[in-house]
């Protein structure tokens, strides 16, 4: 293990949030519809994986989804904040999950088949370090998936309330993976068609003011009606069925990029 880097002055995650994901997340369409995706993913490019790491688990939303999906695989994760490891404990009482530092990894994460790191990334301000370390302790041929924030001019007063550090352009997210000596076998937009929804928020909270955007409109992103979150997620089942065919989907509120370690 790498010594620890120093403390950032930057709060990655409001550690009071826990809760209030769990409460949210089962039947949001955006949190059911990134797991969809993700399994998808380590489906089609790593079927073969037998063990598999969460970087920064949250609340285990994500694990629990894969633990359901692929039982054979052998589950852990590590998460900054003992909030989080309390919670994602609560979800899954029967899976090692632990409090570590995503920018220095424990030794005995070594020989891993596969980590994911899902809208971590961009809560860091060392993301390099980060990607370096997952390369270091993936076993050769090991595998990589990375779900962030996509696009810069969607920056808005909602990337402040989450304690972003950036959103990603396609070309950033793909020059750090491979700087950090992984070869990158996917990337795509998805949530597309939230593009012009998220526009829209933009837009209004600068005519309104930020307050009207934490007030009013951060709730509907939160909590979206039934009928209009059951319309979202139909929505993003039909573009899961675009990115599994290869249609290129060039904007979209999020990126998913799939990675290997050389053997």
């Amino acid at each position: 293990m790498e010594a620890p880097l120093a403390e950032s002055e930057h709060e990655p995650f409001k550690s009071t949030s826990f809760n209030d994901l769990l409460e949210i997340e089962d039947g949001h369409f955006w949190f059911e519809e990134r797991n969809k995706l993700i399994g998808w993913a380590i489906r089609k490019f790593f079927p073969a994986a037998k063990t598999f790491l969460e970087i920064g688990c949250g609340t285990a939303f994500v694990l629990r989804d894969v633990v359901r999906r692929f039982p054979e695989m052998r589950c852990s994760a590590i998460e900054y904040f003992d909030e989080g490891v309390e919670a994602a404990r609560r979800r899954l009482p029967d899976v090692p999950i632990e409090t570590g530092d995503a920018r220095a990894l424990d030794d005995k994460w070594a020989g891993t088949d596969l980590v994911g790191s899902f809208d971590v990334l961009e809560h860091i301000p060392e993301d390099e370090a980060v990607l370096r370390e997952i390369h270091r302790v993936l076993k050769p041929g090991g595998g990589l998936i990375v779900t962030v924030p996509q696009h810069p001019w969607l920056w808005s007063g909602a990337d402040d309330f989450a304690c972003h550090v950036r959103r990603y352009t396609r070309a950033e997210l793909v020059r750090k993976v491979t700087e950090a000596g992984f070869n990158v076998t996917r990337v795509s937009s998805f949530m597309s068609f939230l593009v012009p929804l998220m526009l829209a928020s933009r837009v209004t909270a600068k005519l309104r003011g930020e307050a009207y955007y934490q007030s009013h409109l951060r709730q509907s992103e939160v909590s979206p009606p039934p009928t209009l979150n059951r319309l979202l997620a139909m929505a993003a089942t039909m573009e899961r069925m675009l990115i599994g065919i290869r249609v290129p989907l060039p904007v979209g509120s999020s990126l998913i990029l799939t990675a290997s370690k050389p053997v």
